[in-house]
């Protein structure tokens, strides 16, 4: 103006936040989190999270739909894995060989025939209660496999007679359960590498200082079935049939982890639903206890029984 440049002024512009903008921000930021760490589908994750978070309607109306996401978000979890293998030729990054906590994980890989290939994948620990375990449970599942392999191969065990042990003491006479307990400690004594340690300890603490509150000895008491088709497991955590290699291996890794953990949740008392089976089963926990008060089985009897009657599978 009149030949002059007027500068702009150095004045501060400070602008309020906007809370729609930044409530979106935070949402989205959620989204993309579960994305990349879980395997739930996107579309699965967008919903879930739109649902469980209160919004006004303002934030509502700039908050993109899911197809708007869906691109960037599949990218996001796209990065986080390899290239998807096109045959069961292909190189498995050292994070795939390891668990959760970077131990061996891999055990086996070999291609015995030309482009056919076994993997198998456990940890140290899972071999010590495979190996430890008097019954062992086999089978296939073909849905979940990747396309690159046929089947996948399960095997289970039905480990932890100490377990059960302590799942059948509420229902030991209440003179009976400290010996109960000491027949636990010694069989636990004898367990490679003392795995329950943690759980016995917990035991103590937290349940020992007031038996009479649990122990039910005698009582009209239920039981139920708290084994479930590991198959279904897997269905209800792989959504799709045939998933990519690193999705499954990323799963059994979450399953390793779980196994570490599933001691001290099978002493906490969580129980499913009544099942059909429960009158039959309370039919044999009455049995035993007339065997026992008629002097036909001992006390460690009585323990054997209940334990293999509370901790009973679903055939």
């Amino acid at each position: 103006m009149n030949n002059k440049y007027l500068a702009g002024g150095k004045n501060n512009h400070e602008h309020p936040p906007n809370p729609e903008s930044i409530q979106v921000k935070q949402i989205r930021e959620k989204i993309k989190q579960r994305v990349i760490t879980e395997l739930t589908p996107i579309g699965k994750i967008y919903d879930e999270e739109m649902t469980k978070t209160v919004m006004n309607s303002a934030a509502v109306a700039i908050f993109p739909v899911v197809h708007e996401m869906y691109q960037s978000a599949a990218k996001n979890r796209r990065k986080m894995v390899p290239p998807i293998p096109q045959s069961c030729l292909f190189d498995i990054p050292n994070e795939y060989k390891l668990t959760i906590e970077g131990k061996r994980f891999l055990l086996i890989d070999e291609a015995r025939v030309r482009r056919e290939r076994l993997l198998v994948f456990t940890s140290d620990a899972q071999m010590d209660l495979l190996f430890n375990s008097e019954v062992i449970y086999m089978d296939g599942t073909f849905k979940k496999s990747p396309s690159q392999f046929v089947q996948i191969y399960t095997i289970n065990i039905v480990h932890f007679d100490i377990c059960k042990k302590i799942m059948a003491l509420p229902l030991m006479p209440r003179d009976k359960i400290l010996d109960g307990l000491d027949e636990i400690r010694e069989a636990a004594n004898l367990l490679p590498g003392l795995p329950m340690v943690r759980l016995l300890k917990y035991f103590d603490d937290n349940w020992m200082s007031n038996i009479d509150l649990w122990n039910v000895y005698d009582f009209d008491s239920r039981t139920n079935n708290v084994c479930e088709g590991y198959h279904n497991r897997i269905n209800s955590r792989i959504y799709r049939h045939h998933p990519h290699i690193w999705d499954l291996i990323n799963f059994m890794k979450a399953e390793e982890k779980r196994v570490q953990n599933i001691q001290l949740q099978w002493s906490s008392g969580a129980s499913k639903p009544k099942n059909k089976r429960t009158t039959a089963l309370q039919g044999r926990i009455n049995t035993l206890y007339n065997r026992y008060n008629d002097y036909l089985i001992t006390a460690s009897d009585l323990l054997n029984g209940l334990s293999l009657v509370v901790a009973k599978k679903k055939l």
